[in-house]
């Protein structure tokens, strides 16, 4: 029994290693899909959930939120300019102080910071803005605020890599 008890002790650690261990920009890159939007990650990244959200990836020190808001939601949606949607989630963020939303290739971006008392964390987001062919996609990119300038480079890549 104690060697039951010890083995499942090592096995759990090995476990915890593994899913720590290293930085997740180092891992091998992959596709993921999911409601129409196509973001290259890397294998430290797996689908989760989020409530309220379209689809979630997690790893181990940066997650990626996406929210799509499909142009069926209000009359005319589908008639806005990707600066448009960016002004309105620039002010529906405005507690957060972000920046001034700013046009990076097919996209809009802005930043900000946020504390979560849950976790005691401040987590710094790089928040990019889409317009693809049936709704507007907004995808975060988060990390805790005292990573931002180890991960930000990839999260430009990442976002780099999104297909709407």
């Amino acid at each position: 029994m104690k060697k039951l008890i010890s083995f499942a002790i090592v096995l759990a650690a090995l476990l915890t290693l593994v899913s720590c261990g290293g930085k997740v920009y180092e891992a091998e890159a992959k596709e993921f899909t999911s409601n129409g939007m196509t973001i290259t990650l890397t294998k430290s990244f797996v689908e989760n959930t989020q409530q309220g959200y379209t689809v979630c990836y997690d790893s181990n020190a940066v997650a990626v939120i996406a929210l799509k808001e499909a142009f069926t939601m209000m009359e005319g949606f589908e008639d806005w300019t990707l600066e448009a949607y960016a002004d309105a989630i620039y002010q529906n963020n405005a507690a957060n102080n972000p920046t001034t939303p700013a046009k990076v290739g097919d996209r809009m971006v802005m930043e900000y910071t946020f504390f979560n008392p849950d976790t005691d964390i401040t987590y710094h987001y790089y928040t990019c803005m889409y317009k693809g062919s049936d709704g507007f996609w907004m995808i975060q990119f988060a990390c805790d605020v005292n990573e931002i300038e180890e991960y930000k480079p990839y999260m430009i890549e990442w976002a780099d890599s999104v297909r709407v």
